[in-house]
């Protein structure tokens, strides 16, 4: 099976390479640009044990997130990957036997001084936007039926997510920027 599209839904089992998923039919470039961009140093890296790994710097994981994919336990069971990112450290390793998510909705990609932002969009107006470039997983900051708020949900994200080091000031002026941009390409 390695990587399949039927329909909407593009699933990679445990074999898939990061070199399989980038040359996926029908993946868009946004998300071929973020594979890209993570597999670098791990070109023949297991795709879907590279995102159990994923840190907060990886782009095809804040992508992932926002395109609200979902692990395949071996049981036959299914773990939304922002659940299993949350909890991983004390969940410990699932039986995965693959991953899956929709690619009906946009995803767009906006990156700049270490830091990115993810929106995705789908087309009966459900918007997800995920952030990164640091910490253990990136951030979820927002899931709802429309795509005004991006700025805030960003900010708010952000702010719980801070630990006082010099940086958040700085993450936090970035990423209201990439949210800025990305507020902007949404049809209000």
């Amino acid at each position: 099976m390695s990587v399949t599209l039927k329909g909407n839904t593009l699933r990679m089992d445990m074999s898939a390479s990061l070199e399989a998923l980038a040359e996926a039919e029908g993946l868009q470039p946004a998300l071929r640009e973020a594979v890209r961009g993570d597999s670098q140093p791990a070109h023949g890296q297991q795709a879907v044990a590279w995102l159990l790994a994923a840190a907060g710097d990886s782009q095809l994981a804040a992508a992932i997130l926002a395109l609200d994919a979902e692990l395949e336990l071996q049981d036959g069971a299914t773990q939304s990957y922002g659940n299993w990112l949350a909890l991983r450290a004390t969940a410990g390793e699932p039986a995965v036997a693959g991953l899956h998510f929709s690619t009906a909705a946009r995803l767009d990609f906006y990156q700049a001084d270490g830091a990115w932002l993810a929106l995705a969009r789908w087309p009966a107006g459900r918007t997800r936007v995920a952030i990164g470039g640091w910490g253990p997983a990136p951030l979820l900051a927002m899931d709802g039926r429309e795509a005004s708020g991006i700025l805030q949900a960003a900010e708010n994200t952000l702010m719980l997510a801070g630990n006082g080091e010099p940086e958040d000031e700085a993450r936090l002026e970035t990423v209201g920027q990439l949210a800025q941009q990305a507020s902007a390409v949404v049809p209000k």
